[in-house]
């Protein structure tokens, strides 16, 4: 078996591990949560009319700073909400995962 057999295999056993299991889960519940998805619909279009206020050769000051404002309150809003902070969690948890399996495989190879 070489090493992409191997690392399919790895991925196949990670996609039942109870912690990817929770953040597809929650990825999911966040990608149907009309509220959320509205929340951050918001954000993408305040942020662009940031940019393009920024952009200007002449930016309003007292816009940019209204809008600034707008975008970081709704991005407060968004990354507080009930779903994104289980996503948050469960990524956290899985990045947690990855982490210590190179590690494992970091200090194996160093073994060798």
């Amino acid at each position: 078996m070489d090493c992409i057999d191997l690392f399919k295999r790895a991925a196949v056993a990670l996609q039942t591990d109870p912690r990817y299991l929770a953040l597809d889960q929650a990825r999911k519940a966040n990608d149907n949560d009309e509220n959320l998805q509205n929340l951050i619909g918001e954000f993408n279009l305040k942020r662009l009319d940031l940019n393009n206020e920024s952009a200007k050769p002449e930016p309003d000051t007292a816009h940019v700073a209204e809008l600034n404002q707008q975008v970081n309150d709704l991005y407060t809003q968004i990354m507080s909400s009930e779903g994104m902070v289980r996503y948050n969690t469960a990524k956290k948890e899985c990045e947690a995962m990855v982490s210590h399996i190179c590690l494992l495989y970091t200090s194996d190879a160093a073994d060798d």
